[in-house]
C-alpha cells in the first residue's frame, strides 16, 4: 500500500465519455490512446436506463415552502448541500407524494386552526407542521419573546391563531404550484 487515496469514477453515456476524453482526460498517453479507441469503435450511442430531472432549485424552495426536510422521504439532504442536485424518476416520485402530503396536512390544519380553543392545540398544532415562534411572531408582528410568553401563559390565543393561520396560508401559496410542477414533470 503506497498510502494514496484512489478515486474510481464512473462516466456512462457516450457523449459524456467524449467530453471526459476532450476536457480532461488521463495522465497516461496509452489510457488516452484506449479511451479513444474504445469512442471510434463504440457500434451504439449508450443510453441511460434512468431518467434524470435537473430540478434540485425547484425541489429545495418547495421543502423550505413546506418546511419538508427531504431526507424523510428519500434519505439524503441533497437540497441543502446542493441546489443544483438532479433526480431520478424513483426519488422524484418520493419528494412528489411527500410534497402532496404536507400539502394536505397543511390544507386540513388551514380549516382546523380555527376550531382551536386551547392554546395546548394551537402549540400541537404549529409544532406539528414545524412552524417556528420567529415564523409566528412575524406574522402577528410582535417580537419572538412576547410570542413565547404568550404561548408559555395561555395568552391572546386569538392572535396566535390568527399568525398561524396567516403562515399556514403563505406556506400553501408559495408551496402549491411549485408542487404543481413537480407532479407535471413525473406524470
Amino acid at each position: 500500500k503506497s498510502g494514496k487515496e484512489i478515486y474510481r469514477v464512473f462516466i456512462t453515456g457516450k457523449e459524456n465519455v467524449e467530453k471526459y476524453a476532450a476536457f480532461i482526460g488521463f495522465i497516461s498517453s496509452a489510457k488516452n490512446k484506449k479511451l479513444s479507441d474504445k469512442i471510434a469503435n463504440a457500434s451504439t450511442v449508450y443510453r441511460s436506463t434512468k431518467d434524470v430531472f435537473p430540478i434540485g432549485q425547484l425541489i429545495a424552495e418547495t421543502c423550505r415552502s413546506l418546511k419538508l426536510l427531504e431526507s424523510s422521504m428519500i434519505g439524503s439532504i441533497t437540497y441543502k448541500k446542493n441546489a443544483t442536485e438532479n433526480f431520478s424518476r424513483k426519488s422524484l416520485e418520493k419528494i412528489k407524494d411527500g410534497m402532496e402530503a404536507k400539502l394536505a396536512a397543511l390544507e386540513g390544519a388551514n380549516v382546523k386552526i380555527n376550531q382551536a380553543t386551547t392554546i395546548q392545540e394551537y402549540l400541537n398544532m404549529r409544532h406539528a407542521l414545524g412552524f417556528s415562534q420567529d415564523e409566528i411572531s412575524k406574522e402577528v408582528k410582535i417580537k419572538r419573546q412576547t410570542l413565547a410568553y404568550w404561548e408559555k401563559h395561555g395568552n391572546n390565543l386569538e392572535p396566535l391563531i390568527k399568525g398561524l393561520t396567516a403562515r399556514i396560508q403563505r406556506a400553501l401559496a408559495e408551496a402549491t404550484p411549485k408542487v404543481e410542477q413537480v407532479k407535471n414533470l413525473v406524470e
